[in-house]
């Protein structure tokens, strides 16, 4: 029977116990691997079938219990969740140390993984893995379903206006950027700011911010104290939302500089000006837009000073409001408004320069605030002087029928007497 076999058939039984040898190395392996004999999230235990609800945002607990089937060196246990967009940079994974097993022993180990805000709401697979050195690791799923906080506001950014950069005694304006990753719409999100170590804090409100959205606040105006220790201070941005029940904080640094020659010899009031402008942006030719300036007076004494707005005429108008001419009291600022029109032919970048000047006409400081017309096409409207001028005209026309028509009716009533009495006299 063995010299019927040919050389195909002795190379398929070759394959064939190949296959069983790595079979059973395969399960011997797998055998000598601890077992997971069972699995809690959060303190609750995972049952066949389960489907354990979490929360973006909150650090899941896993504690894993295994069993030795047979001494082991070199083990780990990991815990991941796959499926994250931003995975590549910010991982939901956690692994233990190594640790040696007998046969017969039994472990618990702990992990923790960190679900992060952003994401999104699904189901996902909690990943257990047992593996050595070498060899297959073993896989166990755990089907888990992250769900939303009913509330849960994030400060996304604080940004500052015009750098994040200050010198001593200057403002600087800063917005905050909050996003709501919850499930309910928030209401009066209060929003504060406090550079910490200057004394100086700022508040907002947001009316609304409905849930995936993201609002900023109004410029929160922050002046920093004259000859403040040069440095890095934080600035922290404080949320409070839920009726005030919650809170959500986020820290970022401010660098003050400080002119150590001038706070370290002159302490007297120098009445110094100084001057901050909003941005506007992008504006619509025809449309007004408000630019605010901030006029601070470091100094002790009250100030008159003068705003002059030029580089406008050609393509504009401007107007202060309330005046052009603003008192500041010492140690204090002001505020101007300034209304800026563009014509309604006006298009392109265009240039503010703002300087502020003393009653005597001596400039004291400037300031240039680029701003970006859009031209807008303009409809084809009826002035009410035009109107006026089209309805005389018709008028006029009509009236000069008017007057044709009776001059006619009175050559031919004329015409009509004058037969009329030629046919009389005839007749006798």
């Amino acid at each position: 029977m063995l010299g019927g076999i040919n050389k195909m058939d002795m190379k398929k039984i070759a394959s064939i116990m190949l296959i069983l040898v790595l079979a059973v190395v395969f399960a011997t392996t797998a055998y000598a691997l601890p077992t997971v004999e069972k699995v809690k999230i959060n303190g609750d235990v995972f049952e066949p079938g389960d489907v354990l609800v979490v929360q973006r945002g909150d650090n899941v607990d896993i504690r894993v219990k295994l069993s030795a089937n047979a001494t082991e060196n070199d083990v780990e246990v990991e815990a991941e969740i796959l499926g994250y967009e931003h995975n590549n940079v910010e991982s939901i994974f956690d692994r233990t140390p190594l640790f040696d097993m007998e046969a017969g022993d039994v472990m618990y180990k702990n992990l923790q993984l960190t679900l992060p805000v952003k994401m999104e709401k699904d189901y996902y697979d909690l990943r257990v893995r047992v593996g050595t050195r070498t060899g297959v690791a073993a896989e166990y799923l755990y089907r888990v379903r992250l769900t939303g906080d009913r509330h849960s506001l994030v400060i996304k950014d604080i940004t500052f206006n015009p750098s994040e950069y200050v010198q001593s005694g200057r403002a600087v304006l800063a917005q905050v950027l909050v996003k709501n990753y919850g499930d309910e719409t928030e209401e009066d999100v209060k929003v504060t700011l406090t550079v910490e170590g200057a004394g100086v804090t700022a508040s907002d409100y947001i009316s609304e911010i409905n849930p995936d959205e993201s609002k900023e606040t109004e410029d929160l105006f922050l002046r920093i104290p004259n000859c403040l220790e040069s440095g890095n201070y934080k600035v922290k941005a404080v949320v409070e939302y839920n009726d005030g029940y919650k809170t959500e904080e986020y820290t970022k640094e401010l660098k003050v500089v400080t002119d150590d020659e001038v706070c370290g010899t002159n302490t007297e009031d120098t009445n110094v000006l100084r001057l901050l402008v909003g941005t506007p942006g992008n504006v619509k030719a025809g449309e007004t837009v408000t630019v605010p300036v901030i006029v601070s007076n470091e100094g002790k004494e009250a100030k008159t000073v003068i705003l002059d707005v030029a580089g406008v005429n050609e393509w504009g108008s401007v107007k202060a409001n309330p005046s052009s001419v603003v008192v500041v009291p010492g140690e204090s600022t002001a505020v101007v408004n300034l209304e800026v029109t563009p014509n309604s032919d006006a298009e392109g970048s265009k240039v503010l320069t703002v300087t502020v000047s003393d009653v005597s006409g001596k400039a004291l400081t400037q300031v240039a605030v680029p701003l970006t017309v859009e031209k807008v096409e303009q409809k084809t409207t009826t002035t009410g002087t035009e109107t006026l001028k089209k309805w005389l005209e018709i008028s006029l026309l009509v009236l000069v029928v008017l007057l044709i028509l009776l001059g006619l009716i009175a050559v031919f009533s004329k015409m009509r007497r004058k037969e009329e009495g030629e046919e009389t006299q005839t007749y006798y």
